[in-house]
């Protein structure tokens, strides 16, 4: 998406990996935070909805993975979108185009 799309990355995200299976490990973020690297972007945010307390973790790794992407963690889409509300400044997006 990075390479493809690269005008996407000044979006913010919304992953929800409630429903996820499956290993990612620290190799598969770096890979990610490098292509997102060669793309700047404006200050962005990703927020995880998951139920595992430990995902608040990685997310504060991958803070310092993705220079201009800070990444938060919450338990529902209704606290996802709560959260950019309050997160972003007026006028700006806080969701991915259509």
């Amino acid at each position: 998406m990075a390479d493809a799309r690269s005008e996407l990355l000044d979006y913010d995200f919304v992953i929800d990996v409630r429903e996820a299976s499956g290993d990612v490990n620290n190799n598969d973020v770096e890979q990610v935070a490098t292509s997102f690297a060669a793309h700047p972007s404006i200050p962005t945010y990703t927020v995880f909805i998951t139920h595992d307390r430990s995902f608040a973790d990685w997310a504060k790794v991958m803070d310092f993975q993705f220079s201009n992407r800070k990444h938060h963690v919450v338990s529902s889409p209704e606290q996802a979108e709560a959260l950019l509300e309050r997160l972003r400044p007026q006028g700006l997006p806080t969701q991915s185009p259509k």
